[in-house]
């Protein structure tokens, strides 16, 4: 595997998206804020430091075992060694965008009706 660069400064430019999921506790903690509802299942299992590769991608893959319980398209998902390595920005802006359709657009759809009055 190739050694991490790690993303650490946020916001994250647009040229270097690809790179912020590499250290293992950014998708995370993102899913803490997107599915608040599994905090004990990724609290549970995450290593709190990533001192090694394994490490995080051990947490990676925690975090996509979540992110698969909610049924996104399957060729929207990367692999953990794949945003671990970070090789592919298609592939990870696919994954962004899957997550953004998943928690946010979908939900929102499911509402609208009530929202708006159309039900």
């Amino acid at each position: 595997l190739p050694s991490r660069a790690g993303c650490t400064q946020f916001p994250v430019g647009e040229t270097e998206l690809h790179r912020a999921f590499q250290d293992g506790h950014t998708l995370v903690e993102l899913l803490h804020v997107l599915v608040p509802s599994a905090e004990a299942q990724l609290t549970a299992g995450v290593h709190k430091r990533s001192a090694s590769s394994a490490l995080a991608v051990a947490n990676i893959e925690l975090g996509l075992r979540l992110v698969w319980q909610a049924n996104p398209v399957a060729r929207n998902m990367p692999t953990a060694l794949e945003l671990y390595a970070a090789t592919s920005r298609e592939t990870v802006l696919r994954f962004v965008s899957e997550l953004l359709a998943m928690y946010a657009e979908r939900p929102a759809q499911r509402r609208a009706a009530t929202v708006l009055g159309w039900a």
